[in-house]
């Protein structure tokens, strides 16, 4: 099986290029953003070219309004259109990595299901949700995947992830500030629960397009994961807790639709993924 990877140098895109590669049985094809641009739907005939399974995970994350809607809605578009024109479009499967961000924070713990209506409050919210409504009407054989607050090792501090800041914080020895009184609660999940989830999708064959939530399926407050931080590093944690308003808005997601679909459960405690996370931050000094 020859499997493409768009986005693999970024923090999912690595972790699950390096997970496949140490498996047999496929060929990988990594996207090189110097020979394929989203933006230019001729560039990408080499990259789509034979492809059964396409994971797209590239995107824009934390950049000006227009640069999230130009590159998340018209590159996934354009990826589109390429594997339409120069892929096998009654064959391959597309594994699309969306966000929960598609959903609405609600003021309950009550876990989002998949059919909850997305709302979404944000620009990359509204870029994302179209970007799966272009999917939706593909008509290519694909799958939605909802992933919550991922962390890991090759996570980026200030980017990606507030556990991978807490980490970089910790290792530098400066303070962490937190906005609010750290009794925010986040849906948090580790990227090797993540990359072993997606991995099954090279076995699965569902219906035209399926929308799965990714996640840890329990809410964790910032305050809980500094005390994990504490006993982990062995370091009495520093925190600025800046008194500004900022509300609690509950967002847990659902992941029973995953777990059956593919037998796969969260393997990985907050404190093991915490624990691996914080040692690859410490190693890179």
């Amino acid at each position: 099986m020859l499997i493409g990877i768009t986005g693999s140098h970024g923090f999912i895109g690595q972790n699950l290029f390096n997970s496949l590669s140490q498996q047999s049985g496929h060929q990988l094809r990594r996207f090189d953003q110097k020979e394929h641009k989203l933006l230019e739907i001729s560039s990408l005939k080499p990259f789509v070219e034979g492809l059964d399974l396409l994971y797209h995970i590239a995107g824009a994350n934390r950049a000006e309004n227009s640069e999230l809607l130009k590159v998340n809605t018209l590159g996934t578009s354009n990826l589109l259109e390429a594997v339409k024109r120069y892929g096998k479009p009654d064959y391959i499967r597309i594994v699309y990595i969306s966000s929960f961000q598609v959903y609405s924070p609600m003021d309950t713990e009550k876990p989002v299901l998949e059919d909850t209506l997305p709302d979404p409050k944000t620009v990359f919210g509204v870029a994302k949700r179209c970007s799966e409504d272009l999917i939706r009407i593909s008509g290519l054989n694909s799958d939605i995947i909802r992933i919550s607050n991922v962390y890991g090792p090759h996570c980026r501090p200030f980017y990606n992830s507030v556990i991978s800041t807490f980490c970089e914080l910790i290792c530098k020895g400066r303070e962490i500030t937190i906005n609010g009184d750290g009794s925010q609660t986040r849906d948090f999940i580790f990227i090797h629960d993540v990359v072993s989830a997606l991995g099954k999708f090279i076995q699965h064959q569902g219906r035209k397009t399926e929308i799965y939530n990714l996640c840890g399926g329990e809410l964790t407050s910032l305050n809980t994961v500094i005390d994990v931080l504490e006993k982990v590093s062995g370091k009495k944690v520093q925190v600025n807790y800046n008194q500004s308003d900022d509300p609690n808005q509950f967002l847990c997601g659902d992941n029973q639709k995953i777990s059956k679909t593919l037998d796969w459960r969260v393997e990985n405690t907050l404190e093991e993924g915490i624990e691996k996370t914080y040692k690859w931050f410490e190693n890179r000094k």
